[in-house]
Formats: C-alpha cells, sequence, structure tokens
C-alpha cells in the first residue's frame, strides 16, 4: 500500500492509496476503486481488510481521496459539498485515468465497489452511460437524494436535532434549490443507464440509509428493464458488523468480482 498522487482535470491536487499485488507481475492488472463514506471522511495509510484480501487475489486496489474527503483542510472538504455525483465523482474518474495512462491498469478489467457514500459513487459510476467499469457492487448506498434528505428532515424533527438536517443541506443540497441536480446525480432516475452487472447489498437495520434506498432502487430497475443482483444483509446496521458479516460480504464480493472480472 502506498501514497498515490494526482491532478484532477481542474487542476486540483488530489490524493489517494494503491494497493499493489504482491510479487505482482510486470504489466497492466486488474483494477478495484474503492471509494471510501462518508464523504466527509477518508482513506489512510493502514490496513485495510478489503484492499488487503483483493490485493492477495491479484487485483490493483485505488482508494482515492477525491475533494469532499476529511484531513486535508478546510478548503479541501468545502470544496465537495453539493458535488455528489459531480467533481468529486470526477476527482476518481481523473485517478483512473491516471492510472492507465501510467501503464499500470487493464482498461478492460476495472470494477468498483463501496459502502455508504462509497457504494453511491460505485452506483453513479454504474449508472453512467459512459462507463468504463466492466462491473459495480454497492453496499447501503444511497440511491435517491431528495428522498434521503427527507429522512433526515424527519430524523431531525423526531430527534429535535435540527442542526443534522442543516449539516446534510450544506453537504448534499437543497431538495427545492438545487432540485435539478439532486434528481440528475441521483441513480434511482439514472438507472435507465445502466449496462454492466451490479450487485447491490443493504443491511436490514441500517438507519441512515434506510431500507426505502434499496427497494425503491430495485423496483426501478426492473421498470426500466434492468438486472440488479441483490442481497440483505440480516441482523446489521451500516456499520460495525460482526466479524462473521464481514467475511460474508468479502465472500460475495470475491464471487461477484471473479464472475465479472475474470471470464
Amino acid at each position: 500500500m502506498e501514497p498515490w498522487r494526482w491532478t484532477a482535470s481542474d487542476g486540483l491536487e488530489i490524493s489517494g492509496y494503491l494497493t499493489r499485488p504482491k510479487a505482482s507481475a510486470p504489466g497492466p492488472r486488474p483494477l478495484v476503486v474503492i471509494p471510501h463514506g462518508g464523504p466527509e471522511m477518508r482513506d489512510v495509510l493502514s490496513f485495510d481488510p478489503w484492499a488487503q484480501f483483493l490485493a492477495s487475489r491479484g487485483y490493483l486496489v485505488f482508494q482515492p481521496n477525491f475533494r469532499g474527503s476529511d484531513g486535508f483542510g478546510r478548503a479541501f472538504r468545502d470544496a465537495g459539498r453539493r458535488q455528489w455525483g459531480l467533481r468529486s465523482q470526477q476527482d476518481i474518474e481523473d485517478g483512473v485515468t491516471d492510472l492507465i495512462e501510467k501503464g499500470l491498469v487493464d482498461p478492460g478489467r476495472m470494477a468498483i465497489i463501496g459502502a455508504s457514500y462509497g457504494g453511491y459513487a460505485a452506483l453513479i459510476a454504474a449508472t453512467d452511460p459512459q462507463t468504463r467499469y466492466r462491473c459495480a457492487m454497492s453496499i447501503a448506498g444511497v440511491t435517491d437524494l431528495p428522498a434521503l434528505l427527507d429522512h433526515d428532515r424527519r430524523r431531525s424533527v423526531q430527534a429535535a436535532t435540527p442542526e443534522l438536517y442543516d449539516y446534510m443541506l450544506q453537504v448534499i443540497g437543497d431538495p427545492v434549490a438545487d432540485a435539478e441536480q439532486l434528481r440528475a446525480t441521483s441513480p434511482i432516475h439514472r438507472v435507465a443507464n445502466l449496462r454492466i452487472p451490479l450487485l447491490v447489498m443493504q443491511p436490514a437495520e441500517d438507519q441512515r440509509v434506510p431500507m426505502a434506498q434499496f427497494t425503491t432502487f430495485l423496483a426501478a430497475a426492473h421498470a426500466a428493464g434492468r438486472t440488479v443482483q441483490s442481497a440483505i444483509i440480516h441482523d446489521e446496521g451500516h456499520g460495525d458488523w460482526s466479524a462473521d458479516t464481514h467475511a460474508r460480504v468479502v465472500v460475495d464480493m470475491n464471487w461477484f468480482l471473479t464472475r465479472c472480472m475474470m471470464d
């Protein structure tokens, strides 16, 4: 695992991490991109079970700290606000382009997976009509931004914590003023563009990204004539899963990636 830096298409310097397979053969490798959650979080130079597992299977693993990530100063964090599916997503794609141009990646064998915001980023990539990925996997990913904001508004009222909803308005956008943008950057309204294998998984007890985000997306995919593989992670919430659950998810991840990347 090593630090990796690239320049975004608008000139901003971005960084992340690249995990290479041990003693890998020279030449381009299959790539798995793993955007982090939050989005105001970040990846760090430390053991990551998903990255290490995938590297042990021969994949190059890319973890971008796109704009909006925490730990790089307030200006960098704020640059990602109201940029869901826009500049923050482009930072990920610019990093992938950099890896391809350096000859490290086989552009015909690339996948993107993630959880929470990372799952949202995977869904945005999967529903891009010009997607470069061969397959995508989303766990507890946001599919409908206006619906998520409405969920957070109701939670804030119930808990008498208006600051939660105010924060989400800053991070995602205003459901009225930014209605057109939020619809355009919601995977549920882009699902007709889906052309690649997609696996979506949802924790049954998730209170942060509710089950409705999962069920309505599947219904929209079905209505659009798109096939989406899906699974419910029973007895788990948005995070802090048991070791057994982590193991089951990794097994499913390996099965899915093997089928779509190696055939």
